[in-house]
C-alpha cells in the first residue's frame, strides 16, 4: 500500500481555501492517471490523499517518480 498526504494542506486551505483546492484538484487527477497506469488500484482518496495497493514495489517507487516529474 501506499499512502500520500499533501504537506500543508490544512494550513493552506486557511490561507487559500480556493488555489489550494484547485492545485490539489489538478494533483489528484495527476496520481490518479498514473496510479492507473502502474498496474495498481485507487483503495480509497479522502481529502488531501489517496491509498493505492500495488502488485509490486518496483510499480510504487515507478509510480512516484512520475508523480514527482508531472507535479
Amino acid at each position: 500500500m501506499f499512502t500520500k498526504t499533501a504537506v500543508g494542506y490544512s494550513h493552506l486551505m486557511a490561507e487559500d481555501e480556493t488555489t489550494t483546492a484547485k492545485t490539489i484538484a489538478s494533483c489528484r487527477e495527476i496520481m490518479a492517471s498514473l496510479i492507473i497506469q502502474h498496474w495498481d488500484r485507487v483503495v480509497d482518496s479522502p481529502g488531501d490523499n489517496y491509498l493505492a495497493e500495488f502488485p509490486s514495489v518496483v510499480d510504487v517507487v515507478q509510480c512516484a517518480m512520475s508523480v514527482q516529474n508531472q507535479i
